[in-house]
């Protein structure tokens, strides 16, 4: 139940019901010669109820993403200037946030799944929520905001604006991730439904930096770990940047990445205790292990160093230079600490402020 005409097909069956509503097609109109969209409804569409027929103009939508649900919203309210009739949402699924602002705007709704708000001023006002979501959007990328696909939103947060679809694959190459222009542009046209960015043509720009960084925080879960050792440091600790670093350049050389985690980068970006374990994601353990063994005794007693082994490409996007070791990102550093303990949190709030007026910089400068 993916399409208009599945929608149009259930109100034929009465199938679409909101008690004591009953919601039946009652006709489409046909295009006119010179069609003008805004003033066609998808259908016209009678709610009963009891012994009164109340007709209304109504949208189709196969899914309510945040841009569909505005646009659908404001075309309504041309009809219902127009032709002097309640305005009525049809799709397939309506959230609870969703039902209270068609409530707010005095715009009645239904989906298929038995949720739904019917407004009448003054005569009748219904809303009934918490039926599941039976038809979930199948989306090709399953969540822009996790994985791979997130580099894609994570990089208008580095440079709010584009003029084309390579130039923002383009960018996400330069910040060390790697995705196609296909699926650079199903990411685009997700963030543009979600109400992210703003497209114009060929150009995007991003409109609530807000809005993503909520979005990314909510879908954010840790990389996927396919080792993780702790250690103890033996050798002197003076020359253990020294060391480290030299190994790390050695490891830049061999193909092999190594960074340190989110929480480990928090001194790079805001004024927080460091921990006394310093953790480091890389993409092979034993690589770094192999030059170093000399200095390290693997123990989970009151370790200092901690190597975390993977291959996510999120944790080594847009990696900063720091001493010795690569920082992790301040997206990625924000990302890990918000999810975080209460002082985590706290950090976490610094960086998030230092990301927008980052952000707000680069558009004053462009």
């Amino acid at each position: 139940m993916d399409s208009e005409p599945n929608i149009l097909d259930a109100l034929r069956r009465g199938d679409v019901r909101l008690p004591p509503f009953l919601f039946e097609l009652a006709g489409i109109e046909p295009a006119a010669a010179s069609p003008r969209r805004l003033l066609r409804p998808d259908a016209y569409v009678d709610g009963r109820w009891s012994e009164r027929t109340i007709r209304f103009a109504a949208e189709l939508r196969a899914q309510a993403t945040p841009k569909v649900f505005r646009d659908a919203i404001e075309q309504l309210r041309e009809y219902a200037a127009a032709r002097e009739m309640r305005p009525l949402l049809v799709t397939t699924y309506l959230a609870p946030d969703r039902l209270a602002e068609l409530e707010a705007k005095g715009v009645s709704g239904v989906d298929l799944c038995g949720n739904g708000v019917v407004v009448i001023p003054g005569e009748v006002l219904v809303f009934r929520t918490g039926n599941p979501n039976k038809y979930p959007a199948g989306r090709i990328i399953r969540n822009v905001y996790q994985g791979a696909s997130s580099l894609v939103a994570r990089v208008f947060l580095l440079r709010p604006s584009f003029g084309s679809v390579q130039e923002v694959r383009d960018e996400v190459a330069k910040c060390g991730g790697s995705v196609s222009l296909g699926t650079v542009s199903k990411v685009l046209k997700v963030l543009e439904d979600d109400l992210v960015i703003r497209r114009d043509g060929r150009a995007t720009e991003l409109i609530q930096p807000d809005e993503l960084l909520d979005r990314l925080a909510k879908a954010f879960r840790p990389p996927s770990v396919t080792a993780r050792k702790k250690y103890q440091w033996t050798g002197d600790r003076s020359p253990w940047s020294r060391v480290f670093g030299q190994n790390a350049r050695r490891l830049r050389e061999s193909g092999e990445r190594l960074v340190k985690t989110g929480a480990s980068s928090v001194d790079e970006y805001a004024i927080a205790l460091r921990e006394r374990m310093q953790s480091y994601y890389c993409t092979a353990i034993e690589a770094i292990e192999q030059p170093l063994k000399d200095e390290l005794r693997e123990s989970s007693h009151f370790p200092d160093l901690e190597l975390i082994e993977t291959r996510d490409p999120t944790v080594y996007f847009d990696t900063q230079p720091a001493t010795q070791v690569p920082a992790a990102s301040p997206v990625q550093a924000w990302l890990e600490l918000q999810a975080g303990d209460k002082r985590q949190s706290e950090a976490a709030k610094i960086i998030r402020q230092r990301i927008l007026s980052e952000l707000q910089t680069e558009r004053r400068l462009g």
